[in-house]
């Protein structure tokens, strides 16, 4: 594998580039499948059916995603993934099926619940084969800005697949095509990263329950102690900060509808102040992983990152006009996307093997969990205390959890050195 971190010669590449294809493909479900279920509610008229359907499958996938990490990483990816992945699709298709041909909404809350407890956190086995390929630290950075990125686009494109296919075919079909696209995704990253000649195939095919060898390095930084790897400062630090920014994000989705009407004379300008912040993020995450690897710490570009979030979330709640909302929106999103990519780069500096997939899951779940409460909390909030003060509520729970940051302990390994040690504990790289 090339050690270059040119973004062209990683999209080129014969091992990076079909994998990232791949998981990009996969990703299609995860934006097709929520929407669609909203979509196919929402055309039968059935509001409160479609933001329970939608919110449960979040929840409970992003609850359960580092135990299925642990579970990825027991057995190995490849002996469990693809099973995992039609069996998600399986429940969650026929619950869904079943009620749209008359059977209960509980029938297709059952599909859901069970189908998303067992929905396979691919996403994050493949940032840990991001950092098991990659050679350099400034490969590392720029594949997980790479995978971060593309990752945007994907969701973006999924909610016109859902309206092409309402408007053509019926919404209905939507949830099919995207547990279909979930599968065949899952299949082409299996074989892919498993084949003999590929670096990531000892982390596919290899169970990894067993301990590392003793090394003073991973006893001070990385080993799992007795006690549970999330009551770890490396864990706090990484993952709180985390649930900041889902409640950040989840929260000004709500609030910035009724701020803009309010201070901006139009509701309609929130989706223009929400774009911002995507094509913000887009931007950062471009620029982040082409930034000199070695002059700023992995823990410091995370804590910057974690800072702008706040900032961010700051200047919406002292804005009246605007230039202060667009400037806030600008924070969050150049904060958003780089948080993102430091932190899974510095799950191998923090983390033993085993641990990788797990952490991973951990990091998207707790976006996504921080995410589910502050759009439940702010719905009911906005009409009972008003925006200003929620908006108040959502900047000090925010800049309270960004503050957590600090708890990340200095890291005395890059990925290169940790290569080299986990091949003495068994690990293969090519």
């Amino acid at each position: 594998m090339t050690s270059s971190h040119s973004y062209r010669r990683l999209i080129i590449d014969r091992e990076i580039g079909p994998l990232l294809f791949a998981v990009n493909f996969g990703r299609l479900s995860g934006g097709i499948v929520p929407f669609g279920l909203v979509a196919f509610y929402s055309d039968r008229q059935e509001y409160i059916h479609a933001g329970v359907a939608s919110a449960v499958l979040m929840v409970v996938s992003s609850l359960t995603a580092p135990y299925k990490g642990r579970l990825i990483t027991r057995y190995s990816p490849r002996a469990t993934i693809v099973p995992m992945s039609l069996v998600f699709a399986l429940l969650l298709g026929t619950g869904v099926t079943l009620n749209a041909s008359g059977a209960s909404f509980v029938v297709a809350m059952a599909g859901i619940v069970s189908g998303a407890a067992v929905a396979p956190p691919t996403p994050a086995v493949v940032r840990a084969i991001w950092t098991n390929v990659a050679e350099t630290p400034a490969t590392n950075r720029a594949l997980h800005a790479l995978d971060s990125t593309t990752e945007e686009l994907t969701f973006a494109i999924s909610p016109l697949i859902t309206s092409v296919l309402w408007a053509t075919s019926g919404v209905f079909w939507s949830i099919p095509v995207g547990l279909c696209a979930g599968v065949l995704g899952n299949i082409a990253i299996v074989v892919l990263a498993s084949r003999r000649e590929a670096s990531s195939h000892a982390l596919m095919t290899r169970p990894l329950s067993g301990p590392p060898a003793s090394n003073e390095l991973f006893e001070s930084v990385s080993v799992t102690s007795k006690r549970s790897i999330y009551f770890q400062p490396a864990a706090v630090g990484l993952l709180l900060p985390m649930v900041g920014l889902g409640i950040a994000m989840g929260g000004l989705s709500l609030i910035l509808p009724a701020w803009s009407g309010q201070n901006l004379g139009a509701e309609a300008i929130s989706g223009v102040l929400l774009s911002v912040v995507s094509f913000a993020g887009f931007l950062a995450g471009i620029a982040f992983g082409k930034l000199p690897g070695g002059r700023v710490a992995a823990r410091l570009q995370y804590q910057g990152a974690v800072a702008l979030v706040a900032v961010g979330v700051l200047l919406f709640m002292v804005s009246e006009g605007i230039v202060l909302a667009v400037l806030g929106a600008s924070c969050v999103g150049v904060g958003m996307t780089p948080m993102f990519i430091a932190s899974y780069m510095m799950v191998g500096d923090y983390f033993a093997d085993t641990s990788h997939t797990e952490i991973n899951a951990a990091l998207g779940s707790s976006f996504n969990i921080g995410s589910g409460i502050a759009t439940t909390v702010c719905g009911f909030a906005l009409v009972v205390l008003g925006t200003n003060n929620v908006l108040l509520a959502l900047t000090i729970c925010t800049i309270a959890l960004a503050a957590t940051s600090v708890l990340l302990p200095r890291a005395t390994s890059t990925q290169t050195s940790l290569k080299g040690v986990t091949a003495d504990a068994g690990k293969i790289d090519s």
